[in-house]
Protein backbone atom coordinates (compact mmCIF):
# COMPACT_ATOMS: atom_id res chain seq x y z
CA UNK A 1 0.00 0.00 0.00
CA UNK A 2 3.01 2.49 0.87
CA UNK A 3 4.52 1.27 -2.31
CA UNK A 4 1.19 2.25 -4.02
CA UNK A 5 0.63 5.84 -2.36
CA UNK A 6 4.57 6.92 -3.34
CA UNK A 7 3.48 6.30 -6.94
CA UNK A 8 0.28 8.28 -6.74
CA UNK A 9 2.59 11.28 -4.89
CA UNK A 10 4.56 11.62 -8.47
CA UNK A 11 7.80 12.70 -8.31
CA UNK A 12 7.86 16.77 -9.40
CA UNK A 13 8.96 19.31 -8.10
CA UNK A 14 6.84 22.16 -7.07
CA UNK A 15 6.79 24.51 -10.50
CA UNK A 16 5.95 20.85 -11.97
CA UNK A 17 3.45 19.83 -9.76
CA UNK A 18 1.97 23.12 -10.00
CA UNK A 19 2.02 22.84 -13.93
CA UNK A 20 -0.12 19.67 -13.83
CA UNK A 21 -2.14 20.43 -11.62
CA UNK A 22 -3.53 23.60 -12.80
CA UNK A 23 -3.34 21.81 -16.52
CA UNK A 24 -5.74 19.15 -15.03
CA UNK A 25 -8.04 21.36 -13.57
CA UNK A 26 -8.22 23.43 -17.11
CA UNK A 27 -9.20 20.07 -18.85
CA UNK A 28 -12.08 19.07 -16.80
CA UNK A 29 -14.98 21.56 -18.50
CA UNK A 30 -14.00 19.37 -22.02
CA UNK A 31 -14.88 15.69 -20.44
CA UNK A 32 -17.36 16.97 -18.57
CA UNK A 33 -19.29 18.82 -21.55
CA UNK A 34 -19.00 15.32 -23.19
CA UNK A 35 -20.25 13.30 -20.53
CA UNK A 36 -22.85 15.18 -19.85
CA UNK A 37 -24.60 15.07 -23.29
CA UNK A 38 -23.79 11.09 -23.08
CA UNK A 39 -25.62 10.97 -19.17
CA UNK A 40 -28.35 12.70 -19.87
CA UNK A 41 -29.46 11.92 -23.52
CA UNK A 42 -31.87 9.40 -22.37
CA UNK A 43 -33.85 12.23 -20.91
CA UNK A 44 -33.80 14.74 -23.38
CA UNK A 45 -33.69 12.72 -26.26
CA UNK A 46 -37.68 12.29 -26.92
CA UNK A 47 -38.18 16.16 -26.82
CA UNK A 48 -36.17 16.55 -30.04
CA UNK A 49 -35.79 13.56 -31.77
CA UNK A 50 -39.86 12.22 -30.71
CA UNK A 51 -40.08 8.42 -31.95
CA UNK A 52 -42.37 5.56 -30.77
CA UNK A 53 -39.76 3.34 -29.79
CA UNK A 54 -37.78 5.04 -26.95
CA UNK A 55 -34.42 3.59 -27.98
CA UNK A 56 -34.65 4.66 -31.47
CA UNK A 57 -34.56 8.21 -29.95
CA UNK A 58 -31.88 7.36 -27.93
CA UNK A 59 -29.82 6.57 -31.18
CA UNK A 60 -31.10 9.68 -33.38
CA UNK A 61 -29.61 11.43 -30.25
CA UNK A 62 -26.50 9.70 -30.33
CA UNK A 63 -26.20 10.21 -34.55
CA UNK A 64 -25.75 13.81 -33.40
CA UNK A 65 -23.30 13.21 -30.70
CA UNK A 66 -21.54 11.57 -33.17
CA UNK A 67 -21.98 14.20 -36.18
CA UNK A 68 -20.02 16.22 -33.19
CA UNK A 69 -16.95 13.96 -33.20
CA UNK A 70 -16.86 13.84 -37.35
CA UNK A 71 -16.08 17.76 -36.90
CA UNK A 72 -13.23 16.68 -34.71
CA UNK A 73 -10.33 16.11 -37.18
CA UNK A 74 -10.93 19.54 -38.64
CA UNK A 75 -10.87 21.44 -35.69
CA UNK A 76 -7.46 19.65 -34.91
CA UNK A 77 -6.53 20.73 -38.27
CA UNK A 78 -7.66 24.08 -37.34
CA UNK A 79 -5.87 24.53 -33.77
CA UNK A 80 -2.97 22.47 -35.08
CA UNK A 81 -2.01 25.21 -37.60
CA UNK A 82 -2.40 27.84 -35.24
CA UNK A 83 -0.69 26.24 -32.32
CA UNK A 84 1.75 25.22 -34.04
CA UNK A 85 2.85 28.43 -35.98
CA UNK A 86 1.58 30.75 -32.84
CA UNK A 87 1.47 28.60 -29.58
CA UNK A 88 -0.03 26.14 -27.50
CA UNK A 89 -1.60 28.51 -25.30
CA UNK A 90 -3.31 30.02 -27.14
CA UNK A 91 -5.52 27.82 -28.97
CA UNK A 92 -6.45 26.07 -25.84
CA UNK A 93 -7.92 29.25 -24.26
CA UNK A 94 -9.78 30.12 -27.33
CA UNK A 95 -11.70 26.85 -27.78
CA UNK A 96 -12.33 26.73 -24.16
CA UNK A 97 -14.38 29.79 -24.39
CA UNK A 98 -16.21 28.40 -27.49
CA UNK A 99 -17.15 25.37 -25.94
CA UNK A 100 -18.23 26.87 -22.68
CA UNK A 101 -20.58 29.01 -25.14
CA UNK A 102 -22.30 26.63 -26.79
CA UNK A 103 -22.40 24.43 -23.40
CA UNK A 104 -24.99 27.51 -22.36
CA UNK A 105 -26.71 27.49 -25.67
CA UNK A 106 -27.87 23.53 -25.62
CA UNK A 107 -28.91 24.10 -22.10
CA UNK A 108 -31.52 26.68 -23.04
CA UNK A 109 -31.98 25.46 -26.56
CA UNK A 110 -36.31 25.22 -27.14
CA UNK A 111 -37.20 21.50 -28.33
CA UNK A 112 -39.03 20.21 -31.10
CA UNK A 113 -42.37 20.11 -29.45
CA UNK A 114 -41.54 24.47 -29.45
CA UNK A 115 -40.02 25.29 -32.55
CA UNK A 116 -40.41 21.99 -34.85
CA UNK A 117 -37.38 20.85 -36.82
CA UNK A 118 -35.37 23.61 -36.07
CA UNK A 119 -34.38 22.10 -32.79
CA UNK A 120 -32.67 18.80 -33.46
CA UNK A 121 -30.67 21.48 -36.68
CA UNK A 122 -29.73 23.98 -34.08
CA UNK A 123 -28.70 21.09 -31.60
CA UNK A 124 -26.60 19.56 -34.36
CA UNK A 125 -25.14 22.86 -35.38
CA UNK A 126 -24.13 22.87 -31.60
CA UNK A 127 -22.64 19.95 -31.30
CA UNK A 128 -20.64 20.49 -34.42
CA UNK A 129 -19.14 23.48 -32.72
CA UNK A 130 -18.24 21.59 -30.04
CA UNK A 131 -16.80 19.14 -31.82
CA UNK A 132 -14.14 21.56 -33.50
CA UNK A 133 -13.42 23.18 -30.30
CA UNK A 134 -12.62 19.78 -29.15
CA UNK A 135 -10.33 18.40 -31.90
CA UNK A 136 -8.17 21.51 -30.89
CA UNK A 137 -8.39 21.54 -27.08
CA UNK A 138 -7.50 17.94 -26.14
CA UNK A 139 -4.58 17.61 -28.44
CA UNK A 140 -3.15 21.66 -27.54
CA UNK A 141 -3.11 19.91 -24.34
CA UNK A 142 -1.30 16.60 -24.53
CA UNK A 143 1.22 18.86 -26.71
CA UNK A 144 1.47 21.12 -23.44
CA UNK A 145 1.97 19.30 -20.99
CA UNK A 146 4.43 16.72 -22.67
CA UNK A 147 6.62 19.55 -24.26
CA UNK A 148 6.78 21.49 -20.85
CA UNK A 149 8.10 18.37 -18.69
CA UNK A 150 9.77 16.01 -21.56
CA UNK A 151 11.62 13.60 -19.30
CA UNK A 152 8.61 13.39 -17.07
CA UNK A 153 5.71 13.20 -19.24
CA UNK A 154 4.30 9.81 -17.50
CA UNK A 155 3.63 12.11 -14.36
CA UNK A 156 2.59 15.22 -16.87
CA UNK A 157 0.33 13.16 -19.13
CA UNK A 158 -1.45 10.87 -16.34
CA UNK A 159 -2.11 14.12 -14.09
CA UNK A 160 -3.36 16.46 -16.41
CA UNK A 161 -5.78 13.60 -18.08
CA UNK A 162 -6.57 12.43 -14.25
CA UNK A 163 -7.46 15.92 -14.00
CA UNK A 164 -9.67 15.69 -17.68
CA UNK A 165 -11.01 12.61 -16.34
CA UNK A 166 -12.07 13.96 -12.94
CA UNK A 167 -14.37 16.35 -15.80
CA UNK A 168 -16.23 12.62 -16.06
CA UNK A 169 -16.49 12.67 -12.27
CA UNK A 170 -18.20 15.65 -11.44
CA UNK A 171 -20.60 14.87 -14.75
CA UNK A 172 -21.72 11.81 -12.58
CA UNK A 173 -21.96 13.97 -9.37
CA UNK A 174 -23.83 16.55 -10.95
CA UNK A 175 -26.30 13.12 -12.31
CA UNK A 176 -26.28 11.91 -8.78
CA UNK A 177 -27.76 15.31 -7.55
CA UNK A 178 -30.44 15.85 -9.74
CA UNK A 179 -31.43 11.91 -9.58
CA UNK A 180 -31.46 12.50 -5.43
CA UNK A 181 -33.90 16.05 -5.86
CA UNK A 182 -35.51 15.47 -9.07
CA UNK A 183 -38.43 13.17 -10.48
CA UNK A 184 -38.03 11.40 -13.67
CA UNK A 185 -40.64 13.28 -15.43
CA UNK A 186 -38.91 16.81 -13.93
CA UNK A 187 -35.37 15.49 -15.62
CA UNK A 188 -37.17 14.86 -19.04
CA UNK A 189 -39.34 18.16 -19.08
CA UNK A 190 -36.25 20.31 -17.97
CA UNK A 191 -33.62 18.88 -15.25
CA UNK A 192 -31.43 17.69 -18.18
CA UNK A 193 -30.95 21.24 -19.33
CA UNK A 194 -29.16 22.05 -15.46
CA UNK A 195 -25.66 20.59 -16.28
CA UNK A 196 -25.20 22.07 -19.68
CA UNK A 197 -25.61 25.50 -18.09
CA UNK A 198 -23.23 24.41 -15.32
CA UNK A 199 -20.73 23.92 -17.59
CA UNK A 200 -20.63 27.68 -19.10
CA UNK A 201 -20.01 28.88 -15.52
CA UNK A 202 -16.94 25.97 -15.38
CA UNK A 203 -15.83 27.34 -18.49
CA UNK A 204 -15.02 31.37 -16.60
CA UNK A 205 -12.93 29.22 -14.03
CA UNK A 206 -10.93 26.80 -16.35
CA UNK A 207 -10.38 29.77 -18.73
CA UNK A 208 -8.80 31.76 -15.45
CA UNK A 209 -6.91 28.57 -14.30
CA UNK A 210 -5.51 28.27 -18.22
CA UNK A 211 -4.24 32.11 -18.12
CA UNK A 212 -2.23 31.72 -15.65
CA UNK A 213 -0.61 28.66 -16.84
CA UNK A 214 2.18 31.27 -18.24
CA UNK A 215 3.23 32.41 -14.87
CA UNK A 216 4.76 28.85 -14.36
CA UNK A 217 6.58 28.05 -17.65
CA UNK A 218 7.67 29.39 -20.59
CA UNK A 219 6.45 27.85 -23.84
CA UNK A 220 8.43 26.71 -26.05
CA UNK A 221 8.58 28.37 -29.45
CA UNK A 222 9.88 27.03 -33.05
CA UNK A 223 12.56 29.14 -34.59
CA UNK A 224 11.04 30.70 -37.50
CA UNK A 225 13.47 29.33 -40.10
CA UNK A 226 11.77 25.89 -38.85
CA UNK A 227 8.40 26.39 -39.24
CA UNK A 228 6.20 25.18 -41.97
CA UNK A 229 3.88 27.23 -43.74
CA UNK A 230 1.11 24.62 -43.79
CA UNK A 231 1.72 22.09 -40.76
CA UNK A 232 -1.42 19.76 -41.87
CA UNK A 233 -0.50 19.43 -45.35
CA UNK A 234 3.56 18.46 -43.84
CA UNK A 235 2.08 15.61 -42.09
CA UNK A 236 0.34 14.39 -44.87
CA UNK A 237 3.56 14.31 -46.95
CA UNK A 238 6.13 13.39 -44.82
CA UNK A 239 4.51 11.77 -41.47
CA UNK A 240 1.04 9.57 -42.87
CA UNK A 241 2.71 6.44 -41.20
CA UNK A 242 2.56 8.38 -37.60
CA UNK A 243 -0.81 9.67 -37.99
CA UNK A 244 -1.54 6.07 -38.67
CA UNK A 245 0.03 4.25 -35.87
CA UNK A 246 -1.31 7.37 -33.45
CA UNK A 247 -5.54 6.38 -34.65
CA UNK A 248 -4.36 2.79 -33.91
CA UNK A 249 -2.99 3.28 -30.48
CA UNK A 250 -5.99 5.96 -29.91
CA UNK A 251 -8.59 3.18 -30.53
CA UNK A 252 -8.15 1.48 -27.21
CA UNK A 253 -9.05 4.85 -25.17
CA UNK A 254 -11.66 6.12 -27.84
CA UNK A 255 -13.71 2.54 -27.36
CA UNK A 256 -13.46 1.76 -23.87
CA UNK A 257 -14.08 5.53 -22.88
CA UNK A 258 -17.40 5.64 -24.90
CA UNK A 259 -18.50 2.43 -23.44
CA UNK A 260 -17.75 3.02 -20.16
CA UNK A 261 -18.54 6.25 -19.20
CA UNK A 262 -20.07 8.11 -22.24
CA UNK A 263 -22.58 5.46 -23.23
CA UNK A 264 -22.82 3.51 -19.94
CA UNK A 265 -25.96 5.55 -18.74
CA UNK A 266 -27.80 4.28 -21.97
CA UNK A 267 -26.39 0.94 -21.85
CA UNK A 268 -27.77 0.36 -18.09
CA UNK A 269 -31.10 2.10 -18.42
CA UNK A 270 -32.42 1.29 -22.21
CA UNK A 271 -30.34 -2.47 -22.51
CA UNK A 272 -30.03 -3.91 -19.54
CA UNK A 273 -32.98 -1.99 -18.15
CA UNK A 274 -31.56 -1.22 -14.64
CA UNK A 275 -33.43 1.02 -12.61
CA UNK A 276 -30.95 4.62 -12.92
CA UNK A 277 -31.72 5.06 -9.24
CA UNK A 278 -29.76 1.83 -8.25
CA UNK A 279 -26.74 3.48 -11.19
CA UNK A 280 -26.62 6.42 -9.77
CA UNK A 281 -23.91 5.87 -6.98
CA UNK A 282 -21.81 3.61 -8.99
CA UNK A 283 -21.31 5.79 -11.91
CA UNK A 284 -19.98 8.62 -10.15
CA UNK A 285 -18.02 5.53 -7.74
CA UNK A 286 -16.54 4.15 -10.77
CA UNK A 287 -15.65 7.37 -12.50
CA UNK A 288 -13.54 8.53 -9.09
CA UNK A 289 -11.87 5.20 -9.79
CA UNK A 290 -10.55 6.04 -13.30
CA UNK A 291 -8.98 9.33 -12.27
CA UNK A 292 -7.18 7.29 -9.77
CA UNK A 293 -6.16 4.54 -12.56
CA UNK A 294 -4.67 7.42 -14.62
CA UNK A 295 -2.18 8.86 -11.85
CA UNK A 296 -1.19 4.90 -11.43
CA UNK A 297 -0.94 4.43 -14.71
CA UNK A 298 0.91 7.61 -15.32
CA UNK A 299 3.48 6.84 -12.57
CA UNK A 300 4.06 3.39 -13.88
CA UNK A 301 4.09 4.46 -17.54
CA UNK A 302 6.67 7.23 -16.36
CA UNK A 303 9.10 4.42 -14.74
CA UNK A 304 8.97 1.54 -17.24
CA UNK A 305 9.04 1.35 -21.12
CA UNK A 306 4.98 2.64 -22.40
CA UNK A 307 5.13 0.24 -24.81
CA UNK A 308 5.05 -2.68 -21.95
CA UNK A 309 2.98 -1.26 -19.57
CA UNK A 310 0.09 -1.29 -22.66
CA UNK A 311 0.91 -5.00 -23.67
CA UNK A 312 0.89 -5.86 -19.95
CA UNK A 313 -3.00 -3.48 -20.12
CA UNK A 314 -4.21 -5.53 -22.45
CA UNK A 315 -4.09 -8.66 -21.12
CA UNK A 316 -5.20 -7.36 -17.92
CA UNK A 317 -8.37 -6.33 -20.17
CA UNK A 318 -9.17 -9.81 -21.77
CA UNK A 319 -9.98 -10.96 -18.28
CA UNK A 320 -11.29 -7.76 -16.49
CA UNK A 321 -13.73 -6.65 -19.33
CA UNK A 322 -15.54 -9.56 -19.24
CA UNK A 323 -16.04 -10.31 -15.77
CA UNK A 324 -17.11 -6.67 -15.58
CA UNK A 325 -20.00 -6.76 -17.73
CA UNK A 326 -20.81 -10.41 -16.56
CA UNK A 327 -21.09 -8.87 -12.84
CA UNK A 328 -22.91 -5.75 -14.32
CA UNK A 329 -25.25 -8.27 -16.28
CA UNK A 330 -26.26 -9.85 -12.73
CA UNK A 331 -26.64 -6.83 -10.99
CA UNK A 332 -29.90 -6.32 -8.93
CA UNK A 333 -27.83 -4.74 -6.30
CA UNK A 334 -26.06 -1.30 -5.78
CA UNK A 335 -22.95 -3.08 -4.92
CA UNK A 336 -22.97 -5.58 -7.53
CA UNK A 337 -23.14 -2.72 -10.30
CA UNK A 338 -20.75 -0.71 -8.37
CA UNK A 339 -18.06 -3.65 -8.57
CA UNK A 340 -18.79 -4.48 -12.09
CA UNK A 341 -18.47 -0.70 -13.18
CA UNK A 342 -15.04 -0.26 -10.89
CA UNK A 343 -13.50 -3.17 -12.99
CA UNK A 344 -14.53 -1.85 -16.47
CA UNK A 345 -13.59 1.61 -15.68
CA UNK A 346 -9.97 1.09 -14.07
CA UNK A 347 -8.84 -0.06 -17.56
CA UNK A 348 -10.63 2.64 -19.19
CA UNK A 349 -8.54 4.99 -16.79
CA UNK A 350 -4.84 3.01 -17.49
CA UNK A 351 -5.98 3.40 -21.60
CA UNK A 352 -6.77 7.14 -21.49
CA UNK A 353 -2.79 7.64 -20.28
CA UNK A 354 -1.21 5.36 -22.00
CA UNK A 355 -3.16 6.10 -25.63
CA UNK A 356 -2.59 10.06 -25.32
CA UNK A 357 1.61 9.31 -23.51
CA UNK A 358 2.69 6.85 -26.71
CA UNK A 359 1.25 9.26 -29.34
CA UNK A 360 3.11 12.14 -27.72
CA UNK A 361 6.60 10.63 -28.84
CA UNK A 362 5.40 10.56 -32.53
CA UNK A 363 5.97 14.02 -34.16
CA UNK A 364 8.41 16.90 -34.31
CA UNK A 365 8.11 20.09 -32.34
CA UNK A 366 7.15 22.04 -35.26
CA UNK A 367 4.20 19.68 -36.54
CA UNK A 368 3.33 18.29 -33.09
CA UNK A 369 0.17 19.80 -32.32
CA UNK A 370 -0.85 19.43 -35.94
CA UNK A 371 0.36 15.66 -35.73
CA UNK A 372 -1.00 14.73 -32.43
CA UNK A 373 -4.45 16.11 -33.12
CA UNK A 374 -5.07 14.46 -36.30
CA UNK A 375 -4.19 11.25 -35.14
CA UNK A 376 -6.19 11.66 -32.21
CA UNK A 377 -9.37 12.70 -33.75
CA UNK A 378 -9.44 10.47 -36.65
CA UNK A 379 -9.52 7.82 -34.25
CA UNK A 380 -11.65 9.26 -31.62
CA UNK A 381 -14.40 9.81 -34.92
CA UNK A 382 -13.55 6.30 -36.49
CA UNK A 383 -13.92 4.05 -32.61
CA UNK A 384 -15.53 6.53 -30.24
CA UNK A 385 -18.09 8.69 -32.46
CA UNK A 386 -19.63 5.21 -34.06
CA UNK A 387 -19.27 3.22 -31.36
CA UNK A 388 -22.71 3.97 -29.37
CA UNK A 389 -24.77 3.75 -33.00
CA UNK A 390 -22.85 0.46 -33.73
CA UNK A 391 -23.40 -1.12 -30.53
CA UNK A 392 -26.90 -0.28 -29.89
CA UNK A 393 -27.30 -1.45 -33.56
CA UNK A 394 -25.90 -4.74 -32.95
CA UNK A 395 -27.51 -5.41 -29.38
CA UNK A 396 -30.63 -4.78 -31.36
CA UNK A 397 -30.62 -7.08 -33.74
CA UNK A 398 -28.17 -9.69 -32.29
CA UNK A 399 -29.68 -9.69 -28.63
CA UNK A 400 -26.48 -10.12 -27.13
CA UNK A 401 -26.21 -7.34 -24.40
CA UNK A 402 -23.34 -9.12 -22.87
CA UNK A 403 -21.48 -10.60 -25.12
CA UNK A 404 -21.29 -7.84 -27.96
CA UNK A 405 -19.19 -4.90 -26.14
CA UNK A 406 -16.57 -7.33 -24.41
CA UNK A 407 -15.99 -8.54 -28.07
CA UNK A 408 -15.55 -5.28 -29.55
CA UNK A 409 -13.12 -3.96 -26.60
CA UNK A 410 -11.01 -6.81 -27.48
CA UNK A 411 -10.60 -5.89 -30.97
CA UNK A 412 -9.96 -2.10 -29.84
CA UNK A 413 -7.49 -3.57 -27.19
CA UNK A 414 -5.72 -5.45 -29.87
CA UNK A 415 -5.23 -2.96 -32.46
CA UNK A 416 -4.10 -0.63 -29.90
CA UNK A 417 -1.44 -2.85 -28.84
CA UNK A 418 -0.06 -3.44 -32.56
CA UNK A 419 -0.25 0.35 -32.54
CA UNK A 420 2.19 0.88 -30.22
CA UNK A 421 4.82 -2.20 -30.73
CA UNK A 422 4.80 -0.51 -34.75
CA UNK A 423 5.60 2.64 -33.16
CA UNK A 424 7.61 1.10 -30.38
CA UNK A 425 11.09 3.23 -32.30
CA UNK A 426 9.95 6.40 -31.61
CA UNK A 427 8.92 5.34 -28.13
CA UNK A 428 12.57 4.08 -27.45
CA UNK A 429 14.00 7.04 -28.68
CA UNK A 430 12.26 9.57 -26.31
CA UNK A 431 12.00 7.54 -23.03
CA UNK A 432 15.56 6.02 -23.18
CA UNK A 433 17.36 8.65 -24.96
CA UNK A 434 17.31 12.85 -24.75
CA UNK A 435 14.12 14.75 -25.58
CA UNK A 436 12.65 14.52 -28.64
CA UNK A 437 11.83 17.95 -28.54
Amino acid sequence: MQSLLSLLKYDLNKNERKLVILSSLGGMFELYDFTIYGLFSVYFAGQFFPNANELISVISSFVVFVMGYIARPLGGIIAGHYGDLYGRKKIVVITLALMGTVSIGIGVLPTYGSIGTAAPIILLVFRLVQGLTMGGQLGSLIVFASESIPHKRGYAIGGALAGTGAGMLLGALVNLVLLSILTPEQMRAWGWRIPFIIGGFIVIISYLIREKLHEIIVELATKQEERVKIPFSYVLRHHWKEVIMGICVTTPMATIGMLTMIFMPTYLKQIMHIDMSVAKHPLWIAALLSVLASLLIGALANRYHPVKVTIKCFFMLLFIIPLGYYIISLSQTVGLLTLGLCLVTMINGFFVVLSCLLISYLFPQKVRVTGLSLAFNLGMVIFSGLTPIVLSYIILKTGQVVLTPIIYIWIAGAIGVIGSLWMKKFVDAGFFGPSNL
